[in-house]
């Protein structure tokens, strides 16, 4: 029973599937997503990080 489930499972995601190209390009784009979300928050943040570490990223000797 449950070896007709994982194979049921793994024809609704083959590449034979009609809503395959739908399923990979959700999931691109909520990866991009993901990955904008995440550099914003990296990119915001570096500051306080360089003040944690008690470093000047201006500076010419760091």
């Amino acid at each position: 029973m449950a070896e007709k489930a994982t194979r049921e499972r793994g024809a609704m995601f083959s590449k034979d599937h009609p809503k395959y190209k739908w399923v990979a390009l959700s999931n691109t784009t909520l990866g991009m997503l993901m990955v904008t979300i995440n550099s914003s928050i990296v990119l915001i943040s570096l500051p306080a990080i360089f003040k944690g570490i008690q470093l000047n990223p201006s500076s010419p000797a760091t």
